[in-house]
């Protein structure tokens, strides 16, 4: 089942994260990865991410440490919730996010 994961940080400025959206606009999205958002509403900075499921965020996980590390962006625990619908310009009603 597709996973999303929340990471809110209120010590990371946009201008902190720059250099990893920098990094990650000339990449792919990685295997299993579906989505990825970050907004900023002047105090807290929030990403939300969606994997095709739980181990496709765990196997891809370590990367995230190492290049927050690299950045010194803290790397957060991200909240995780199933993904039970999504409908708008993005359509995630794709098979990919049904139970196997």
């Amino acid at each position: 089942m597709a996973i999303m994961a929340i990471y809110r940080s209120d010590k990371v400025a946009p201008t902190d994260y720059a250099p990893y959206e920098t990094e990650l606009a000339h990449q792919p999205l990685p295997e299993g990865a579906l989505l990825h958002l970050v907004g900023y509403d002047g105090r807290e900075m929030t990403i939300v991410d969606v994997w095709e499921s739980r181990e496709a965020l765990a196997a891809y996980r370590p990367q995230i440490e190492e290049r927050a590390n690299r950045l010194g962006v803290p790397a957060a625990e991200p909240q995780i919730f199933e993904v039970r619908n999504g409908l708008g310009a993005l359509d995630l009603t794709d098979a990919r996010l049904q139970p196997a």
